[in-house]
């Protein structure tokens, strides 16, 4: 396997059509660079384009510089912060 991801549809309170995260992406070590992971997005992004989606968005940790440098050349982060409670 060289890469792999997983994404969900949801319901949005805000809009019509639902939004589409991008949950997982994963591009084996020996592969990245070769466009694997801009292509796995781009075929997600299709997918959510086809099923009407109003938005693809996904998170990564800000230290995450090298995946960074691929997602900043889709747009900008969004400014949004994340916070998480531990539940376990």
């Amino acid at each position: 396997m060289q890469g792999i991801t997983h994404y969900s549809f949801q319901n949005s309170t805000w809009v019509k059509t639902n939004y589409c995260y991008l949950e997982d992406l994963f591009v084996n070590p020996n592969a990245r660079g070769l466009g694997l992971g801009r292509a796995l997005i781009d075929e997600v992004k299709k997918v959510a384009i086809e099923a009407g989606s109003k938005r693809l968005y996904w998170n990564t940790d800000r230290s995450n510089e090298a995946a960074r440098k691929l997602y900043d050349s889709y747009i900008l982060e969004s400014g949004k912060v994340q916070y998480r409670i531990p539940l376990q």
